[in-house]
């Protein structure tokens, strides 16, 4: 479950970063 969790907290983070970027 919490593996889960890191997974979709890390996706997050890197769509939040490739918005950034633009």
């Amino acid at each position: 479950m919490k593996f889960l969790i890191l997974i979709l907290g890390f996706v997050a983070a890197a769509n939040a970063i490739s918005i950034f970027e633009l």
